[in-house]
């Protein structure tokens, strides 16, 4: 009876740890996703609760702030807009692995990892300001 018990945690401990692997994996592939891919630039990442007028008047805003300063346009690799309630899977799991509890927030990356977070599109000019400094 020991010998089974024995197995059967032995078994169970190697599932566990295949789980995990498996799940530092997905998480790191998907982190990787939304990365920068070119050094010195950087990708800006907006995540908002639904689709709707709100969002059309953020990404205005956005707009407006990237836009203030020539130099930081072309700092921007690219960005995003993720919805909490989209169905995608991979939107799903990027809610899932970023601090996005309050929204909408804005997570700005570089090739490395996140370097920037904020809830307030005017944040974003503060952003604008470390960019400059780090030339």
């Amino acid at each position: 009876m020991n010998k089974k018990i024995s197995t059967a945690l032995s078994a169970l401990m190697l599932i566990l740890a295949f789980t995990a692997i498996l799940g530092c994996t997905n998480k790191d592939e998907i982190m990787k996703e939304l990365l920068s891919d070119e050094q010195g630039k950087y990708n800006i990442h907006i995540f908002v609760g639904a689709r709707g007028e709100d969002v059309y008047e953020l990404g205005n805003e956005f707009t407006k702030v990237i836009d203030s300063d020539p130099e930081i346009i072309n700092k921007i690799d690219q960005y995003s807009i993720f919805y909490k309630n989209s169905p995608n899977k991979k939107e799903k799991n990027y809610f899932k692995l970023l601090p996005t509890d309050k929204l909408p927030c804005f997570v700005v990356f570089d090739t490395k990892g996140i370097i920037y977070y904020t809830n307030e599109v005017e944040d974003l000019y503060k952003f604008n300001d470390i960019i400059k400094e780090s030339k």
